[in-house]
């Protein structure tokens, strides 16, 4: 193959790629901007309060962040994924990734007694409801 037919066709390849994001990301050499996103959730409830399951994937414990306020749930995490200085990003996967969630609860929970664990990339709460709204059986005095 000439030199002539090398240049020609990396040029055809250069046309091709320019559309594409991935090979545009490759040609800049641009850092990826992280990504806000909702985080994903799961809530069960049964009869002492509401087990919650948020899928934070690739974020790590020490970038969780819980906070309770009149009855709202806010929860933030971070993924930053460390990969070499050298590589490129070709596509959203690797992305930094800042995790968000507001919930509304019920006044009956007691969030105060909230007990939370992380793992694999999922957290795990158990919020239970106040003792006083939950269901008990009423004694029959003679």
């Amino acid at each position: 193959m000439s030199n002539e037919e090398i240049t020609n066709k990396q040029e055809s390849v250069d046309t091709a790629c320019s559309n594409t994001q991935c090979c545009e990301l490759e040609k800049s050499h641009q850092s990826v901007p992280s990504i806000t996103q909702r985080a994903q959730f799961h809530i069960n409830e049964n009869e002492t309060g509401l087990a919650l399951e948020v899928d934070l994937p690739g974020a790590s414990k020490e970038s969780v962040k819980i906070t309770s306020e009149n009855n709202q749930l806010s929860i933030t995490a971070e993924r930053n994924p460390s990969y070499p200085e050298d590589w490129q990003l070709l596509n959203d996967s690797a992305r930094a990734t800042q995790y968000r969630l507001k919930l509304n609860l019920s006044d009956k929970l007691n969030l105060a007694a909230t007990k939370a664990t992380f793992q694999n990339g999922v957290l795990l709460m158990e919020i239970p409801r106040r003792e006083e709204t939950l269901p008990r059986e009423i004694d029959i005095l003679n």
